[in-house]
């Protein structure tokens, strides 16, 4: 028989965890139809001398949602290894979503998630209402395979409109979010998402519907997701330290669901081993009660940036900010102008800086380097540190960081702190963190954040210095945890890992030339939007059902990717103790 494609000479780490063996890959009709010594006839042969293959990246947490509409690549994820890819999450997507829901759920997502809003109107030409329409909108038309969840405040607005934002929902109100979860179920989507974070505050300035539901309407949509196959949940919890009401919240939501739980985030190196010790506690306080809930830990340094346009953090400070935060960006710049405004801006920063506020890191404006900006004036200035700057012109650091800030437009990107270090020490607590069983490797959020987070490299970055350059995990081990651990943990069938059967989702990957290039400013959203952004380089091919999407770095225009759907492409993950209640 003539295969497709035959992968020949490669190293093979099938994504199990055990060490890689000299064999060659066929492939046929989209799957791997041989694994072994010898070399079938094939139409393509790919020479993976000298180079590892492996499975491709699983990422469970994105919010391409908007994206995909205008992207088929959903670029960089490709670029970077990834090619399942799960979207809908913290309780944000859109579906279901009508006219008159899309006026609101457009901008409160261009808010929370920190995209563009002139990117989005630009971009997404909302012309599905229904899970199952957005699902077929973009079948046969991307490159890496994805999957949607679907979001409690999208949910909760379809329902109860501008009531969402203030007011309980009504046991009709209920019933009726209730049966548009399992419409949408029914449709494909594989998930069901909520978020009670303080920091998701809408364009107004008021938090997002989720945050406004009670428990008993939390737990009720939860309990819809048990009835079908190939279901997972995701929570975003209040910011900060996990407090016991919160652990049994989070072990409730996935009890009533009987499915398992990932939350964000655990950032290695950015709280002490014994504050640490108690977000990871979290697991054990749920699989003590038979549920399963992993957090989504970093597997590179996170470098904290902010900026005043988006502000995120800001928003919630009290005071003047948060009547800044609810005006347009060139209100905004003519209050912060004020010499009054600033006076008062001070007087919160020093408080808040004092306090256990969870985002009191965005206080410490002495912290504050000039990450990036676009303003030739302040072109001098990147690079170095505020309080450096602010000795030099001679006035406050808060003065410094504003001034700069409003010759950009309050889009001037200030680095905040790097958690841990780029160091040896630094990726080995992050390989350390990855192989505790109570995380789940994830967190690049891709497609959010685009102007102060950029996480489409946390696989390129670590195989390339954790494991290349400072030796402190095994690479089959780290590819087992970016392949085979998250699509098993939400339960995606045939994908993960490299066997006879399998989807041939696969990577050819030169390890020596493995890297992730430089961050650089791109304004290549819709709408001229901007965006941080780094290439990849050496991932040889990128295979997606046996197509390749990337062909030395660079894509090929290939769109066999396919909309996972819950069921036929999912199946629903084991949980110990699976059969104890929510109390």
């Amino acid at each position: 028989m003539m295969l497709d494609l035959l992968i020949r000479n490669g190293t093979v780490i099938d994504g199990t965890g055990k060490a890689g063996t000299e064999a060659n890959i066929g492939i046929e009709n989209g799957r791997i139809a041989y694994l072994g010594p010898d070399q079938p006839e094939a139409e393509q042969v790919i020479d993976a001398a000298g180079r590892y293959v492996t499975p491709g990246f699983v990422d469970v947490h994105t919010h391409y949602d908007a994206q995909v509409m205008w992207d088929p690549n959903l670029d960089p994820h490709p670029r970077h290894g990834f090619t399942s890819i799960v979207l809908g999450n913290c309780g944000f997507g859109l579906a279901p979503i009508n006219s008159e829901t899309a006026a609101y759920l457009v901008p409160m997502l261009s808010k929370v998630e920190a995209i563009p809003l002139e990117t989005l109107r630009a971009g997404v030409d909302i012309d599905w209402s229904s899970m199952a329409e957005m699902l077929d909108r973009v079948e046969g038309h991307v490159a890496p395979n994805i999957a949607f969840g679907t979001g409690h405040s999208a949910l909760r607005t379809m329902v109860m409109g501008e009531r969402a934002l203030t007011d309980k929902a009504s046991p009709e109100e209920l019933a009726k979010m209730q049966a548009l979860l399992r419409e949408s179920l029914e449709a494909g989507s594989i998930s069901f998402s909520s978020s009670h974070a303080d920091t998701h505050r809408d364009h107004n300035g008021d938090p997002v519907p989720s945050l406004i539901a009670d428990r008993e309407e939390l737990l009720a949509l939860a309990s819809q997701v048990r009835n079908y196959e190939g279901t997972h949940l995701g929570f975003v919890s209040s910011v900060g330290i996990m407090t016991e009401e919160t652990k049994a919240l989070v072990a409730d939501f996935a009890l009533a669901g009987q499915r398992t739980v990932n939350w964000p985030l655990f950032v290695p190196g950015q709280l002490p081993d014994e504050l640490a010790e108690v977000q990871l506690s979290t697991a054990d306080y749920a699989r003590a009660r038979g549920a399963e809930v992993r957090v989504q830990c970093s597997s590179q340094p996170q470098d904290v940036r902010i900026n005043f346009k988006t502000g995120l953090g800001y928003d919630t400070y009290p005071g003047v900010f948060s009547e800044l935060y609810k005006l347009p960006v060139p209100a905004r710049i003519e209050r912060m102008k004020e010499p009054e405004t600033r006076q008062h801006m001070r007087v919160v920063l020093d408080e808040v800086a004092a306090s256990a506020n969870p985002v009191g890191i965005f206080a410490k404006l002495e912290l504050f380097t000039v990450d990036v900006a676009s303003h030739p004036d302040n072109a001098e200035f990147v690079g170095r540190k505020v309080v450096d700057i602010a000795e030099e012109l001679g006035c406050s650091v808060l003065d410094a960081c504003l001034d700069i800030a409003i010759r950009d437009e309050l889009t001037t990107t200030f680095l905040v702190a790097n958690f841990p270090e780029h160091t040896k020490e630094g990726w080995g607590l992050i390989a350390r963190s990855l192989a505790d069983d109570r995380t789940l490797w994830a967190a690049t959020d891709g497609g959010a954040h685009c102007d102060v987070l950029f996480g489409a490299s946390h696989a390129t970055s670590f195989l390339s210095n954790a494991v290349r350059d400072h030796g402190v995990m095994p690479l089959e081990q780290a590819i087992h945890l970016f392949s085979q651990v998250p699509a098993e943990y939400i339960g995606v069938r045939d994908r993960g890992v490299i066997r006879e059967g399998a989807h041939a989702d696969v990577l050819v990957i030169d390890l020596d030339r493995l890297q992730t290039c430089p961050l650089e400013v791109r304004s290549d959203l819709p709408g001229n939007g901007m965006r941080l952004y780094a290439d990849a380089r050496g991932y040889d091919y990128v295979l997606v059902n046996g197509v390749p999407v990337v062909d030395h770095d660079e894509y090929t225009g290939a769109q066999p990717g396919t909309v996972l759907r819950r069921g036929r492409d999912t199946y629903t993950a084991a949980i110990p103790a699976a059969r104890r209640e929510v109390a």
